[in-house]
């Protein structure tokens, strides 16, 4: 990754003419949840996994997956080409904070049924971010065959999702009497029935459940975005012959969501 990530880290704290911007803290918080440098130390583990299964270098093409105002982005930005690096979205306004923030790369504006918008084979690396931890079932299954198709064989990719840690807590939220805000408000995650959503992840299927899809305004509707746990059973049913799957990790420690690595067939 970037040789000086702690130079990075730094400019959330003080402006570096050299690096992006950021936007203001609550358009920083409305797409990630966190401002500031809290905001780039979360991503950090994610982005040394990237670098040991495929170290990005100036002769690699990468995708940011749901690119959001750049967040990730930047720490490639000494590394990999602008032309070589493309920021990919379906919000528009997550594009333009890119631009705003002097964040380097192609832009791509994604429509939500696809496709994207590169030549088959011609990727090397492909990451995204709590994307797949919100997509409905055949949303992860489009873009997953899309990035497969736009990746070269032994590409990978690095995507995270909510795994069954997450849905056992949404159950427990639901079902304490004494719930405060914040309880009440992952209780409601999975709908009116958390259970079922345990049940259905247990099975090896994909959990979906569009509570808060819509909730941003915009693109971000409940017919593809809300919340999603993809177990393994699921990847492999349906994507066993096309990638393999280099390494699971579902450690709050090292992140709050799980981490899939997988690898081009």
């Amino acid at each position: 990754m970037s040789p000086n990530i702690e130079r990075i880290l730094a400019s959330a704290d003080q402006e570096t003419p050299e690096l992006p911007t950021f936007p203001p803290n609550e358009v920083q918080e409305r797409f990630v949840g966190r401002s500031g440098r809290s905001a780039l130390e979360e991503v950090v583990p994610f982005l040394s996994l990237i670098a040991k299964f495929k170290r990005p270098s100036k002769d690699t093409t990468v995708v940011d997956f749901g690119a959001g105002w750049g967040r990730i982005a930047r720490f490639f930005q000494d590394v990999v080409p602008a032309n070589q690096l493309y920021l990919a979205d379906v919000d528009p306004a997550a594009l333009e904070w890119c631009k705003n923030c002097r964040v380097q790369g192609t832009p791509i504006l994604l429509e939500k049924s696809g496709p994207l918008p590169l030549g088959s084979n011609s990727v090397d690396i492909v990451y995204s971010y709590s994307v797949f931890s919100h997509l409905a079932e055949y949303a992860a299954e489009l873009w997953l065959n899309e990035i497969h198709r736009a990746l070269k064989p032994d590409g990978v990719l690095v995507f995270t999702t909510q795994s069954l840690r997450f849905l056992h807590l949404v159950r427990a939220c639901a079902a304490k009497e004494d719930a405060n805000d914040l309880e009440r408000s992952i209780g409601g995650y999975m709908g009116a029935d958390p259970e079922k959503a345990v049940a259905s992840y247990e099975r090896g299927d994909h959990a979906y459940s569009d509570v808060n899809g819509g909730g941003g305004g915009g693109v971000l509707t409940g017919d593809f975005y809300g919340w999603a746990a993809i177990p393994t059973a699921w990847f492999e049913r349906k994507f066993g012959t096309k990638f393999t799957i280099e390494k699971y990790v579902d450690d709050p420690k090292i992140l709050e969501q799980a981490i899939y690595i997988v690898r081009k067939r």
